[in-house]
């Protein structure tokens, strides 16, 4: 009797195992495939025909058997990046109102949100496998967001380090990938000042006045605080000296005796600056006693209706050189796009460089003074003898313009993107539809010298 319990009590167990283990298969995929829609359930024993699973759980049963996942047709959003697994096959294209029927009427989309970008480079992805193999994917479509950010990209499928694998009738669309930044334009150089005038030399308008001699002017000077400053003019030759005797008492032009002198203008100061400009030369005095003197006593006459240093043809000195301008700066050099690590990567543009500082100009040279104009004793010849002009400042170079900032890279757009992918890859009656590349920022124009 007590035999006979404890058979049934076994059988009892036996039925009772097989019956668990079989709910268990049958609940794990009715035969090694697991029924998928998008509300479908995460809970323990989902995947049936009658229950089916979420896609996230159907792939986390995932072994080292081959998994059949059939997926309903809808629209199954993703909010991060889904991750593909080896042993699997993701068909898409069935009814799970008509018993799991097959249809070409509808679509099973992978539909990647705009959320959970990631960085560095900036992107987003919708599926992706990684170091993966013997997986399929068919007759579903994959539709990934724009890019965001600036030179943001946006891949559609990335296979990564993957082998053994099949995609057959899968549709992929992308959004845009974004523009790059455009680089800042440079600033443009300040004008340099202009030099100052020198002192007239017409002292003859003024007998009274004494014979000081005739300051140049400066040379410009203001945003380089001399560092591109203007060469000083030259001082205008110092009032000539003649004699005052009477003719009938003297030689008007007896140098040995008397004091009879015609300074020279001094030459201008050069510039300051990389390449300045010589100053001019200073007009040699000019003496009614010296023979080369060219003054006739016509020309002393002239002289009583008008200062003899306005003459500028005659007794301005010299001329200072201009400084020579600032080098322009170099462009910058175009961003190079690579691809490094796994991924496109847009490369921004180089700044280019600063224009150079013009240097300043050459103070002009002094004007020449007369001398040895003798006054006879008569008080309307007294004080002919001038100062000669002080030379004019040379002008300040101009500041150069500052580099344009490059532009940073633009972004890809990728419906596929396959990296150090292995052997044995079928990719058989697929539509793939990237979206645009983004723009490559320009770069910014570098500002004009002063």
């Amino acid at each position: 009797m007590r035999s006979r319990i404890c058979f049934k009590f076994f059988l009892a167990l036996v039925v009772a195992y097989f019956s668990f283990l079989f709910a268990l298969l049958w609940a794990q995929g009715e035969c090694g495939v697991i029924y998928v829609t998008p509300n479908g359930s995460n809970l323990p024993g989902a995947g049936t025909r009658t229950n089916p699973a979420s896609l996230e759980y159907a792939l986390s049963l995932a072994s080292q058997e081959m998994l059949l996942i059939k997926l309903s047709t809808g629209n199954y959003r993703l909010n991060n990046t889904l991750q593909l697994k080896s042993n699997i096959i993701l068909e898409g294209g069935y009814l799970a109102n008509q018993n799991w029927a097959k249809t070409n009427a509808d679509s099973t989309v992978f539909l990647r949100e705009p959320t959970n970008y990631e960085e560095n480079p900036l992107r987003i992805i919708a599926v992706q496998g990684i170091n993966i193999k013997n997986f399929r994917l068919q007759d579903i479509r994959i539709v990934a967001p724009p890019a965001i950010g600036n030179g943001g990209s946006t891949y559609g499928l990335y296979l990564r380090g993957c082998e053994n694998y099949t995609l057959c009738r899968v549709w992929i669309r992308t959004g845009n990938a974004t523009g790059g930044v455009d680089g800042r334009d440079g600033i443009n150089g300040v004008d340099g000042a202009p030099g100052q005038d020198g002192g007239l030399g017409c002292r003859r308008c003024d007998p009274t006045t004494p014979p000081f001699t005739i300051i140049g002017g400066r040379g410009g000077n203001s945003w380089s605080a001399g560092r591109a400053a203007g060469g000083r003019g030259g001082n205008g030759g110092a009032r000539g000296t003649g004699t005052t005797c009477s003719p009938f008492n003297c030689d008007p032009c007896d140098s040995l005796q008397y004091d009879i002198k015609a300074p020279d203008g001094e030459d201008g100061s050069p510039g300051n600056g990389t390449t300045p400009g010589l100053g001019g030369k200073g007009r040699r005095g000019i003496n009614f006693c010296s023979t080369a003197s060219g003054l006739e006593p016509s020309t002393v006459f002239n002289f009583l209706n008008s200062c003899p240093s306005a003459d500028t043809a005659k007794y301005r000195g010299g001329n200072g050189m201009p400084g020579k301008n600032g080098k322009s700066g170099r462009n910058g050099i175009d961003g190079q796009a690579e691809y490094s690590n796994g991924f496109f990567v847009p490369n921004n543009g180089t700044d280019g460089e600063d224009g150079e500082d013009g240097s300043g100009g050459g103070g002009g040279g002094g004007g020449s003074s007369i001398g040895g104009i003798p006054s006879l004793g008569l008080s309307m010849l007294e004080g002919m003898n001038s100062t000669g002009a002080g030379g004019g400042g040379g002008g300040e170079g101009g500041q150069g313009g500052t580099r344009g900032t490059g532009g940073t890279g633009g972004g890809g757009a990728f419906a596929i993107f396959l990296w150090e992918n292995g052997p044995n890859a079928i990719i058989k009656d697929c539509i793939l539809r990237p979206g645009r590349a983004g723009r490559a920022g320009r770069g910014g124009r570098g500002g004009f010298g002063g």
